[in-house]
């Protein structure tokens, strides 16, 4: 997706995109949010963080063998926030977790004649390392870890 703004006259501003994840577990060890290239502190999606100058974002499911991948041109700051609700029921109040925002937050200068641009690109593959990576770790001596997919 590309986001294109132009003016007729010079401004200054900020263009946010939000994303709202349904990533429905808020904290473990095989599901963790990545921020170019690294496990985020906390890694886990019911965390609250923030970051700047980011320009990759990822959403590993190992479990499920998914990668939500979100790169962003130019870098940014990125925050992300559980999403909850609150439910009343017999045994009291508890907090329920749906999911995951996410905000891209750009600072902008806009000249006439001279648009900005803003590019995300999203991409979905598998979390488990490829076949070749297990090969390499079996003729280094080392022994792959293999992580285990969906239940029945």
């Amino acid at each position: 997706m590309l986001y294109t703004l132009a003016s007729e006259r010079a401004r200054a501003g900020v263009l946010e995109v939000e994303l709202n994840l349904g990533l429905h577990v808020p904290e473990a060890g095989d599901r963790f949010v990545e921020v170019d290239g690294r496990p985020d502190s906390p890694p886990h999606f019911g965390a609250r963080g923030s970051r700047d100058g980011v320009r990759t974002t990822a959403f590993v499911d190992a479990w499920a063998d998914r990668r939500l991948t979100l790169e962003v041109d130019p870098a940014c700051r990125f925050e992300r926030a559980p999403i909850e609700t609150l439910s009343l029921s017999e045994g009291g109040a508890e907090r329920v977790f749906q999911g995951v925002e996410v905000r891209y937050r750009f600072a902008l200068r806009l000249e006439p004649g001279t648009p900005a641009r803003i590019r995300f690109t999203l991409s979905l593959a598998g979390a488990r390392p490829a076949a070749g990576a297990a090969g390499a770790a079996r003729a280094s001596g080392r022994r792959a870890e293999r992580l285990p997919g969906p239940r029945a």
